[in-house]
């Protein structure tokens, strides 16, 4: 017997695209908020990744001396790895921030999705999660993760240390060197 007054729920195959399209619309609002809205946002923590790698790009040193680091952590995989490749080419600029914000932002959303896949999550709720993700949470968390981006690759490598160790201790022979050479290699760059 069908109660008449019972929400109805949306099938499986119309909520797909749905949430695939509000994914769109977040990653759109997310670049724009990234390459164009941060610039009146950006501050001292956000602008480090800047003078970082200008710093690396002038003196030739991935580890400058001088450099000082907040609580003597070495920075090795951060936001500031993208503009030192880009300073090869293009001057110091806030378009250099905000292209190191968006390679943050794809490294979040698919460690999250990878995340998500080795959890055992369905594709629909990885695309709900990456919908909320993308969306930025809130304003405070939006900055974190994606403006001033280091929370952001922290968050990401946290995702790939995660996925890589379950990997590691859940494969046979050959795959266990690999899951763990992987897992070895993002140990040492966080």
């Amino acid at each position: 017997m069908l109660n008449k007054n019972a929400p109805r729920r949306m099938p499986a195959r119309l909520l797909a695209p749905a949430l695939i399209a509000l994914i769109a619309v977040n990653l759109l609002l997310l670049a724009y908020y990234v390459i164009y809205d941060y610039q009146l946002a950006v501050h001292a923590d956000a602008a480090v990744m800047n003078t970082l790698a200008q710093e690396i790009h002038d003196s030739g040193q991935f580890f400058p001396r001088g450099w000082n680091y907040a609580n003597g952590d070495l920075w090795v995989l951060g936001t500031h790895t993208v503009i030192v490749a880009l300073l090869a080419v293009l001057p110091n600029t806030f378009a250099l921030h905000a292209a190191s914000g968006m390679v943050t932002v794809a490294m979040v959303l698919g460690a999250l999705w990878w995340c998500g896949a080795v959890l055992g999550q369905s594709r629909l709720a990885r695309l709900l999660v990456l919908a909320v993700l993308a969306g930025g949470i809130s304003v405070n968390m939006a900055e974190n993760l994606y403006g001033q981006a280091a929370y952001g690759m922290l968050f990401a490598q946290s995702c790939l240390l995660a996925c890589s160790g379950w990997r590691l201790l859940h494969s046979d022979r050959a795959a266990r060197w690999r899951w763990g050479a992987l897992f070895a290699l993002l140990i040492v760059l966080v």
